[in-house]
Formats: C-alpha cells, structure tokens, sequence
C-alpha cells in the first residue's frame, strides 16, 4: 500500500523517515466518511508578502515554487508559494486595500489564514461536513489552467481560520491553476544544507476558555479526528500561568491539530496573551520536522534567527538527566544550542471508533518527544490518577511544574515554529500520550507540545513573524 503523497515523493521522503519524522501511519480510509490524506498548504495573510517570501527563502532555506499577483492577473493579492520537502506555505499579501487579504490582516496581522488539507474527494467529504453541521465557506467547485484541472472547497474552523480541502489528483501545474511556477533567485553557499525541515508535524489553534472540547467534538465529528493526548487541570501549569490542550489527529497521523485553551491562574495565560493581541482564536504555531536539529539550529543562528533562551539547569538537574537516560548527542551540544530532549514510553496503535471513544494507548518500547520552545520546564514532579476523560486510558501520568520552574514565552501576535529531530524508525504518536505503562518513566508536558516519534528527541522554537 502506496502511503506516501505526491509531494512527499517529490522530497524524495520514504515510509521510513515520515514514521520518524511525523508518526505516520497506515489507515484504511476506504470507510471513512472523510478521509484525509496529509496537507496541502499552510497559506498566510502577511503585510509584506514580496518581503516575507524574501525571508523565508534567505533565512529559513525554502525555495520558491510558484508566484500569482497583477503580472499573472490577480489583482487582489500577491501569492508566492515556498517549499521546502515536504511543507508548502502560501504567503498572500493584499494589492487591493479591499481585499480579504488586507481585511484579515487588519483585525489579526501577520498570520494564518487557511489550513488547507488534501482530501481524496471533496464533495464527500463536503457532503459529510455538511452533515454533522459544518460551516461550508465555499462549495465544491472546480478550477482548471492548461496543466489540468482542481477540485476544491471550505469549511470554516476556529475563529477566522478555515481548512481548504483540496483535490489535486487531476494536475500537474507549479501549485493552483492562476499560479506561474516561479523559482528562488536566492544565491545560496556551496555547503548550505539542501533544506533545513522535511515535513510539517502539527499547527496548534488557540480557542476561548471553555470552547476547547467543544472544537475537539467538531474535528471528531465532522473529520472523523481521534484523540492523541490530552492535557487538562495542572497538567500544564504554575503558580502564575496554564492553559488546557488536547491533540486531535487523522486516521493516518499525518495532520494533527493540538488545541488549547486557557486555564485560570494568578496572572494571564499564553493563551490569553494570544486571544488578546490577535483578537480571537486563530493558528497560534506550527512544527516543523528536520532529521538534523543541530544542524539547522547552527545555521538559523548563523542567519540571524534568535532562538528562545533555556535555563542551564534544564540541562544540569538529576532528576530530568535520570529520566531521559543517554542522548545520541552530547548534553553539551543541547546546552550550547539551546535545544529540548524528553523521552516517554507510549505509542498510541490502536484505532478509536469515529465517535472518538474506546482505547486509544498501548504499551511500547521508549519513544521520544520533543517540545516546543513555547515553554521551558526546568524540573517536574509526576504523580499517578485516573482519568474518566474518554480520550485516554484509566489511569495517566500528570506532570505539573515545580514552583517558579516553568517559564511560559509571550507570544503576541505572531505565530512561532517549532523545530523538532528524530533519529530512529518507529511507528509511534508523536505527541505524548497521557497513558503510561508503570514503571515507564514519565513524560514532561511543557505548554504547546511539540512532536517527532523517537527514542529520544529533541526540539527548539523560533519566532516565525
């Protein structure tokens, strides 16, 4: 069975490096009312959208695939599409000061509009959406230049995000018909890295306090989504700051949507931070997979990336350094960098019905998470409870932060990545699971978990915007 996608085959990734990149699974979707097959494009609403695309190639080593704006006959937007294996951004930016490029831009600044997802059929699963309740945006309908022909459609999701659902079987062009394929002009060094990331892992929505699990139903009503992981109460928190996640993901794991809320505390969440300065839900990070984080970390810096500061004591405290067992990299090489380790020992195998109820955690051999740096944990205590969620298992470790132990990043408004790295071939989730076998050692859940699926992995986190 053929699970890799056209543009996965295109970055010449295989089975293999998607299962540790990504957590990538098979999945029949011949049942399933809406099934997906991976991303499509994480499209943006900049102000500068030449300026950005200039950014994105120079710095964070994307190339340019293709182009639409007033050359090309859309007088609306500028449209610079950026590849880099895997992962496809679209950066729009409005020509036409009544453009809906410029009106979002507006009310929420530079960020993401559209979560566009490859679906194998549109009108069905526009159909089901339908359905179950859904928000159509925009109907099925088809698009076609002289490289063939599109089938798309929307639903519209959390705030004034939507997810574009995209049939592309039937084309061959650069990436939507009214795009010219366009390439990177960018001279890069001899010995600069073919790409710094291969795949897109995840993108986290914020919501309103009290409307995370009403946005899980959604995904797994409409979607036919599962749950992954959750995170609730004092799971993530300190004195000062929490908030509430629980991940979401397709019946392949290919797309996973972590969703937050924020939980009450001394002082104003990230979460809260986030509703304010963007002025209501939206996307507020996404990961981005690389399989050399020492690498790409070494040269974003050398670029003029600035990346989150780690306390030294993340690295030096015996109780994480007993946890986390050996590194296949030096402790010194993750101090020097500023890059995040953790390990935990749950794969989450077994298929849920759609409804999102029944088992979902078995026990496994050691597989690793990674975090993102939207939070720092130096230390945390773990303590056994049960669970009555129906998304996990009976009993589940809960990690809460030591007091002044955690410190949280303001986010603004802008959205951040998150760079994680595996190393070894596992079919595991790639974000941890709230189930633990006994005896395993315990997982940190540190504020917007970050994914990879190996023994042991890492990660960092940037300001994207």
């Amino acid at each position: 069975m053929d699970i890799l996608t056209d543009s996965e085959k295109l970055a010449d990734l295989d089975a293999a490096a998607l299962r540790r990149l990504v957590g990538l699974v098979e999945h029949d979707d011949s049942a399933d009312p809406f099934p997906v097959t991976g991303w499509d494009a994480v499209v943006w609403a900049v102000g500068n959208a030449t300026q950005a695309a200039q950014l994105y190639q120079v710095v964070y080593g994307m190339e340019l695939v293709a182009y639409s704006g007033p050359e090309t006959g859309n007088r609306d937007h500028h449209s610079y599409v950026l590849r880099s294996g895997a992962v496809r951004f679209e950066l729009r930016g409005a020509v036409d000061p009544d453009s809906p490029v410029a009106d979002h831009h507006r009310r929420h600044g530079d960020g993401i509009v559209d979560i566009a997802l490859e679906v194998p059929d549109v009108d069905r699963c526009i159909a089901h959406a339908r359905a179950q309740g859904a928000t159509v945006m925009v109907e099925p309908h088809d698009t076609t230049d002289e490289h063939g022909t599109v089938r798309s459609a929307a639903i519209a999701t959390y705030g004034d995000t939507r997810h574009t659902l995209v049939d592309r079987s039937r084309y061959t062009g650069p990436y939507l018909p009214g795009h010219v394929a366009r390439s990177s002009s960018v001279d890069r060094p001899a010995d600069a890295p073919r790409r710094l990331f291969q795949a897109l892992d995840h993108v986290v929505g914020n919501v309103e306090y009290g409307r995370m699990d009403s946005w899980v139903d959604f995904y797994h009503r409409i979607m036919g989504f599962t749950n992954m992981a959750e995170f609730i109460g004092d799971d993530i928190a300190t004195d000062y700051s929490a908030l509430m996640s629980k991940v979401v993901a397709s019946g392949n794991h290919r797309v996973k949507f972590p969703l937050n809320e924020p939980s009450p505390g001394r002082r104003k969440s990230q979460i809260d931070e986030y509703l304010d300065f963007h002025r209501g839900p939206g996307a507020q990070h996404l990961a981005l997979a690389t399989n050399d984080i020492l690498t790409t970390v070494d040269v974003l810096r050398s670029r003029g990336v600035e990346f989150l500061d780690t306390p030294d004591a993340y690295y030096s405290d015996p109780e994480l350094r007993a946890r986390i067992g050996s590194v296949r990299v030096p402790i010194a090489e993750l101090a020097s960098r500023g890059i995040l380790v953790d390990r935990t020992a749950i794969c989450c195998r077994s298929s849920p019905s759609r409804s999102g109820t029944g088992p979902r955690c078995s026990s496994s051999s050691s597989s690793g998470t990674a975090r993102s740096a939207s939070a720092r944990a130096t230390s945390r205590r773990c303590s056994r409870r049960s669970s009555g969620s129906r998304s996990a298992a009976a009993t589940s470790d809960r990690c809460v932060s030591g007091p002044g132990q955690s410190r949280i990043r303001r986010q603004g408004r802008s959205a951040s990545i998150a760079y994680a790295s595996s190393s070894s071939v596992r079919s595991s989730p790639t974000v941890p699971s709230r189930c633990t076998p006994t005896g395993s050692p315990p997982a940190v859940a540190p504020a917007g978990s970050a994914t990879a699926g190996a023994p042991a992995t890492l990660a960092s986190g940037v300001n994207a915007t």
